[in-house]
């Protein structure tokens, strides 16, 4: 090991502390450093025994949807795409897509916008009428058939960092229920606090 990243501590007074350690590790024969990422537990009582806790192990290729709604808001949504586009550019992240919910804008023709992008992973809906965040979200989640994926619902005036779907993935595991968060921003930059606001993970 040659450095701690990061450590998350969530402890239970009755069992014990769950950990989320962040280690940078180097291989010795090439010299290369790599980030692993693991939740260990330490049972109460036991202060020199670390192991796996059962059924929560991140899934570092897990589908991550990103979902948009927008009515009119044209130059926000080219936002959107342009983001993820730098964010798959920069991670080669095959298992990151978007999802845009329109309620007809004038402003903004979804499909050339999509096709001009370099993304791969997308899909939209467009409906007339005037802008529903509670209609818009549930079709849009509806229109995500795969059961295990992760969907974020986002608001479109965020500044996505790279970092920012790894992090999704590692605070979301499967059959762990629903998590909200804060976001923390300081422009330009987009600051992560552990979880987000105004920014909704269901697993």
């Amino acid at each position: 090991m040659k450095s701690i990243k990061r450590v998350e501590k969530k402890e239970d007074p009755e069992h014990g502390s769950r950990y989320l350690l962040e280690l940078v590790v180097r291989d010795l024969i090439n010299g290369t450093n790599y980030i692993l990422a693991e939740y260990v537990y330490q049972p109460r009582g036991k202060h020199d025994s670390l192991c796996y806790p059962r059924g929560l192990q991140w899934n570092r290729t897990a589908d991550v949807y990103l979902i948009l709604t927008a009515k009119n808001l044209g130059r926000w949504v080219h936002h959107f795409i342009k983001n993820l586009e730098q964010i798959v550019q920069e991670t080669n992240d095959e298992h990151l897509h978007a999802v845009v919910f329109d309620f007809d804008s004038p402003d903004i023709d979804l499909e050339q916008a999509f096709k001009r992008s370099t993304l791969k992973n997308y899909h939209f809906i467009t409906q007339p009428g005037n802008y529903s965040r509670t209609v818009s979200f549930s079709k849009a989640i509806a229109s995500i058939k795969n059961p295990d994926a992760i969907i974020v619902t986002i608001d479109m005036h965020l500044d996505m960092g790279s970092q920012l779907i790894k992090d999704i993935r590692k605070v979301t595991c499967t059959g762990t229920g629903t998590g909200t968060g804060v976001v923390l921003t300081c422009s330009p930059t987009l600051i992560i606090n552990n979880i987000w606001m105004r920014l909704s993970m269901i697993s």
